[in-house]
């Protein structure tokens, strides 16, 4: 009851809007267009349908003017710094909320946006060498995905398949037991769509009201978007971290990649499939694989994460990976007058932070892409210092994917994990002396062992299932802790902490060990796939990453005496590398790409720190690959070459034709020549 009392009040606000504004709108040719469609907001909705009825524009005046321009607008005579504006919104430039550019039909770009004032949605079109933009469909409950060609337009909405087709007016399709509709694509022929649950479906594209689809391919997880070739629907799945792809005719999925983080804007062409990452490990990249599948090949990659932190003398520094093409950074945070800067441009992949008597030290963890599937061949890494001046220094290299580093008076250590050459024992611990710079293994035939820390006399890490410990001048190592899932760890004042996960649900406790008795206790219960451990002189801290459960995706801490345990902040996307400091902790949220600190006395954490991109679409033409990313639309040769920034723009997706590119930005439908 209460669903339908908000679609009745929507429909009466939009009827509103509209009858105020749909006469005042007339097209520049000055005559009807019945190819225009429009929602007509007095149209009462039939018992089972949820957006309102849509019916030809021709019936009511619902054409408007494009204010930007009295002449006929051409595309290649634009260029990246001065695009030419194909439209707005039917309202007021600058209104429009998360428009987006969703396809391409001979000399018409179909693009979606949101009436800021109703939340429903629209569908325009606008000419790419005409004058004027119109309403395709008004009145919409969403618009997740759509497929333009010469016999219609079709969306997807609302759990429902929406078709206008020419001459028609628009109808919707439901279907049995099917809640939700949202990734579509065609073949031509059929229109395929996910779920967003369990299961693919085909529907001939002809199919009317009542026709069932058919479901292809096996049960599964879940598809975010969709592409097709001759024999096979490709799926990106974020959920799975994988591209996979299923015949049409039916039968099982079949995984041709994996070890991909937030896979999006599959592409086939010339036997392969293209796709752009978001790289929330911190590895944003466009790669490509055959579309039988195999090794993914990097064609450009040039974004970064935050993953270590390190306090000193009054300031907070981390170390941003570049990934393959952009360099990393060390950046650094002044307490003094909270100023953020970059300090200096570092080579390679940083990846940890020590610092030590001002020099600074950590390691390039070397691999192109470490969670891709650990598939040869890959870049050794190696142990790089700065000491404040002039550039950075390569200490030892030809190490095998190092992760975490610490420092001493007397030693660097850091940890090899190794396990990507096919040999799970290929891990170990190394140490090169300060004093005379002589380099030793501490520990080898380590199972991958990753955080690393250490006291006085030890040096503590975590392999899978277990926490270990050896001491640093060497000997036998021992385990301290075996248990279902280690997430964290951290060392102080005698006593080790660690996060456990206890099954496969996410729930979870923060643990510790007094290690002079080895007595275990349980310093905080009831959280989340607890991690990313950092303690202080009074607490200990850790980020909650669970997707699922009350505890997800929060900063905590504990008192290290009481256990009492307190929200620090939440709402946060997928948190890494904390850093406990001054009474502040320090986090980054690698899905937003932000550095952030923040303790319980204060309302909100501060963002001190962004750090960029994640490309969100890809497209291509037969010579380069272009994206688009948070701030800016690229390009790359699809043979290689230099990447090279097209335009400072926010669009959230590109489309490509012959001679020029358009996207969405600031409200605007905008289109450039691509040279």
């Amino acid at each position: 009851m209460w669903e339908w009392m908000s679609r009745i009040g929507a429909i009466v606000l939009q009827m509103v809007l509209l009858l105020a504004g749909c006469h005042a709108r007339e097209n520049h040719r000055g005559v009807p267009d019945s190819s225009v469609y429009y929602s007509r907001a007095d149209a009462a909705p039939a018992a089972d349908a949820m957006p309102p009825a849509i019916v030809p524009a021709a019936s009511i005046d619902a054409r408007w003017k494009d204010p930007f321009s009295e002449t006929p607008h051409d595309c290649t005579r634009g260029s990246m710094l001065e695009p030419t504006v194909l439209g707005t919104a039917p309202l007021e430039p600058g209104t429009l909320e998360q428009p987006f550019v969703i396809a391409l039909l001979g000399n018409d770009v179909y693009w979606s946006t949101q009436d800021p004032y109703s939340r429903l949605w629209c569908i325009l079109k606008a000419s790419k060498v005409g004058v004027g933009s119109s309403e395709v469909a008004c009145g919409l409950w969403g618009v997740f995905d759509i497929y333009v060609d010469d016999g219609g337009i079709y969306w997807t909405s609302e759990g429902r398949i929406h078709v206008m087709r020419q001459g028609e007016s628009a109808h919707s399709m439901t279907f049995e037991a099917i809640r939700e509709v949202r990734s579509l694509v065609s073949d031509g022929e059929h229109l395929y769509f996910e779920d967003g649950a369990e299961y693919l479906y085909a529907l001939p594209k002809q199919a009317r009201s009542g026709e069932q689809p058919r479901p292809i391919g096996s049960k599964w997880q879940h598809c975010d978007q969709l592409t097709v070739d001759d024999e096979y629907v490709y799926c990106t799945s974020g959920r799975e971290h994988a591209i996979l792809r299923v015949s049409k005719q039916g039968g099982q999925w079949e995984t041709i990649v994996t070890g991909q983080d937030d896979p999006r804007s599959p592409v086939i062409r010339d036997g392969r499939i293209f796709w752009a990452s978001r790289g929330f490990d911190g590895h944003a990249a466009i790669k490509s694989a055959p579309r039988a599948g195999a090794k993914p090949e990097i064609l450009a990659s040039n974004l970064g994460d935050n993953v270590s932190f390190a306090a000193y003398e009054g300031n907070v520094y981390w170390t941003s990976d570049g990934a393959l093409e952009a360099p990393g950074l060390l950046g650094r945070l002044i307490l003094s007058d909270e100023t953020v800067e970059k300090v200096i441009q570092l080579p390679k992949h940083p990846y940890g932070l020590a610092i030590h008597h001002g020099s600074f030290f950590w390691v390039d963890h070397g691999v192109d892409d470490p969670y891709s599937g650990r598939l040869d061949p890959y870049v050794p890494g190696g142990v790089w210092t700065w000491n404040g001046t002039g550039e950075p220094a390569l200490l030892v290299d030809e190490q095998v994917e190092p992760l975490r580093i610490a420092v001493d008076d007397d030693a660097l250590y850091w940890v090899n994990n190794g396990n990507f050459l096919g040999d799970d024992r290929n891990g170990s611990i190394w140490k090169l002396s300060l004093g005379d710079g002589s380099t030793s293994v501490i520990a080898e035939h380590l199972f991958s062992p990753a955080v690393l820390a250490e006291d006085d006399e030890n040096l503590f890490w975590v392999s899978p299932g277990t926490i270990n410990t050896i001491p640093k001048r060497g000997g036998e190592a021992s385990v301290l802790v075996r248990a279902y899932h280690i997430r964290g760890m951290a060392v102080d004042e005698g006593q080790l902490y660690w996060g456990e996960t206890l099954d496969d649900d996410g729930h979870g406790a923060v643990m510790k060990m007094d290690l002079t008795t080895k007595s275990i206790s349980v310093l905080s219960t009831n959280q989340a796939l607890p991690g990313w451990l950092a303690v202080d002189r009074e607490h200990v801290y850790w980020a909650n990453v669970s997707v699922a459960g009350e505890h997800q995706r929060r900063v905590m801490r504990a008192n290290k005496y009481s256990g009492a345990t307190e929200l620090v902040a939440e709402g946060f996307n997928w948190l890494t590398g904390l850093l406990a400091h001054d009474g502040w902790v320090y986090w980054h949220d690698f899905q937003s790409f932000r550095v952030f600190r923040g303790n319980p006395s204060v309302s909100a954490p501060t963002v001190i720190a962004y750090d960029p991109e994640g490309p969100s679409s890809l497209t291509l033409d037969d010579k380069f690959a272009y994206w688009t990313t948070p701030k800016s639309i690229k390009k790359r040769a699809l043979t290689g070459g230099p990447i090279t920034a097209l335009g400072q723009y926010s669009a959230e997706k590109i489309l490509v034709d012959d001679r020029s590119l358009y996207w969405v930005a600031d409200g605007k439908l905008l289109c450039a020549a691509k040279e």
